[in-house]
């Protein structure tokens, strides 16, 4: 079972019920599958709760309302409104392909969340069932061929019906003549002038200043666009993370330019695409978020932007591209990557 089910969840499902329900005491339990956490381990993880809480009130991970109309600029959240959208404390259930759906908790008093992982556990470790890898089930990016949810079940019936050998082609037909619109790119809130996309939306390049795109080779554009493109030749997956501590100064001189003039600052629009439009993306994004945004989200020069860089600080602007993008998923390396250009 994957970490991200086993613990994380788990953790900030206690967290935040911790935080949002402060009085129904029952749900500040942290509930772990026993089966794949040993009661030490629980244990640990439970002595920590309290100091997690803290942080997010501190505003290194959440936001604080100090007051109904005042919400900590950190990450825009309203908590009192989503205490009101989340009625409720939620409930971890686990299912894997051993055990059967549990019995649910009262619905009158929890939201369930079903952590499922496909997966299967093979005694014996990944050498004895003919190359079966356990836990690769839940690793869809590395079989799944750019199949994302939103095409799954517009062709599911097409998709179950056609035979395996065939899936790799089929797959890739879909992907290419996806029209659902998941391509559009998305504005990183609080700022009003930083948008993330994917490799396949950069055709349309209306009110953009700059365009940074990170690929192995740069996409085709019309020759007679006036935005100004900034190509960071980065290779796919884990090595193109590594790549971009190296290929991220090339953005400055660009962008130091263009916020240097107050007058014309407001109006500069920047545009970040890769191939997924969820990892490398994400992280030249939170370089510029780091680098050039205050604390209300205004792009303004480096030298301006009273900062001090650390972990900390760095953290929280990832925080503005989580909520703003919820499905980012920059890799470890990426992060990495940013980290020791941002701190080195």
């Amino acid at each position: 079972m994957p970490d991200a089910l086993s613990k994380t969840t788990p953790i900030w499902i206690a967290v935040m019920n911790r935080l949002l329900f402060p009085d129904i005491k029952i749900s500040h339990q942290l509930h772990t599958p026993t089966t794949v956490i040993p009661p030490s381990e629980h244990s640990q993880m439970e002595a920590r709760l309290d100091d997690f809480v803290e942080q997010l009130k501190a505003g290194h991970l959440y936001t604080i309302i100090t007051s109904p109309t005042n919400i900590s600029k950190s990450l825009n959240l309203d908590l009192e409104h989503i205490k009101t959208t989340l009625s409720k404390p939620l409930h971890p259930l686990w299912v894997t392909q051993d055990l059967s759906l549990p019995d649910l908790p009262d619905p009158s008093n929890f939201y369930p969340i079903v952590l499922c992982t496909a997966s299967r556990r093979v005694p014996g470790g990944e050498d004895s069932e003919n190359g079966y890898i356990q836990g690769a089930a839940d690793d869809h990016e590395s079989w799944a061929h750019g199949l994302i949810a939103v095409l799954f079940w517009k062709h599911k019936s097409l998709l179950l019906s056609t035979a395996e050998d065939d899936l790799p082609s089929l797959i890739a037909s879909l992907v290419q003549n996806n029209t659902s619109g998941v391509a559009q790119s998305t504005l990183v809130k609080p700022t009003t002038q930083l948008y993330v996309t994917i490799d396949a939306a950069v055709s349309s390049l209306e009110n953009t200043t700059v365009l940074i795109t990170i690929s192995p080779a740069p996409p085709q554009l019309h020759e007679n666009t006036k935005t100004r493109h900034i190509h960071l030749p980065c290779a796919a997956g884990k090595v193109g993370s590594r790549q971009l501590r190296h290929e991220i100064p090339k953005i400055l001189p660009v962008l130091d330019a263009l916020l240097s003039d107050a007058s014309t600052r407001p109006a500069v629009r920047i545009l970040i695409a890769c191939a997924s439009g969820k990892d490398h993306s994400i992280g030249v994004a939170l370089a510029v978020l780091c680098l050039y945004a205050d604390d209300i989200g205004e792009l303004v020069p480096r030298e301006e932007n009273s900062r001090v860089m650390g972990k900390e600080y760095i953290k929280q602007r990832l925080s503005w591209l989580s909520v703003s993008m919820p499905d980012a998923n920059p890799s470890r390396t990426t992060l990495q990557s940013v980290n020791a250009f941002l701190l080195g």
